[in-house]
């Protein structure tokens, strides 16, 4: 049986204009393609992941919109019907909600917000002085990663820890070094208990060959 041109693996398909309309807060949203075709050059790879890098973005400001709406319309079933239901956590629900706020008051140009919402958040959270500073250090971009804003976070911490003295510091570092400690300790019962029911499996694998 022939085939059709346009099937032959690596012909590229025309793109559909929008693969679904999400509306979140009155405002219309494109869900990225799911699919994946034949690109004729490099520069043409990293355009067409720019595209989707910035879809990403405005997606997650969507969410955020939707979710700070949801908010205020649902206040009182909000927290137990809505978030404890979505595909992440009230953590990242926090975030998201907060940047949308944020950026939708003013506070960040939507064009000037880090791509990632973690970033963004670390960015939109930082006091009008401290936000100041990082644009004069070029920090907020779309480009910048969480790990600038946070090096950035850490070292204006570091500064008014100093102008405390250094007491304040050495305080700052055996509470940041108590929570390292937490943290793996509550690590080393997590691999502990994958471990015990490990062995658990292998004593009664053996039980069953025996």
């Amino acid at each position: 049986m022939a085939i059709d041109a346009k099937e032959k693996w690596g012909a590229r398909k025309a793109a559909p204009k929008r693969a679904s309309i999400l509306t979140i807060a009155h405002e219309d949203v494109a869900t990225p393609r799911s699919e994946i075709f034949a690109l004729a050059s490099e520069d043409d790879v990293v355009q067409e992941i720019g595209k989707l890098w910035d879809t990403a973005q405005r997606t997650f400001l969507s969410i955020g919109r939707l979710l700070s709406h949801a908010e205020r319309q649902f206040r009182g079933s909000f927290e137990r019907d809505i978030v404890a239901k979505l595909p992440f956590n009230r953590s990242v629900a926090h975030m998201l909600r907060t940047v949308a706020e944020k950026v939708d008051q003013g506070y960040v140009p939507e064009a000037e917000l880090p791509r990632s919402y973690a970033a963004a958040f670390r960015l939109v959270t930082l006091e009008p002085d401290a936000l100041e500073q990082a644009r004069q250090r070029g920090l907020v971009a779309p480009g910048t990663p969480r790990s600038a804003i946070e090096r950035f976070r850490q070292e204006l911490r570091t500064q008014r820890l100093a102008a405390h003295g250094e007491d304040a510091l050495l305080a700052a570092k055996r509470e940041e070094l108590q929570g390292k400690i937490e943290r793996a300790r509550k690590e080393m019962e997590r691999w502990s208990a994958e471990l015990a029911g490990l062995e658990r499996q292998i004593i009664d694998a053996k039980a069953e060959e025996a």
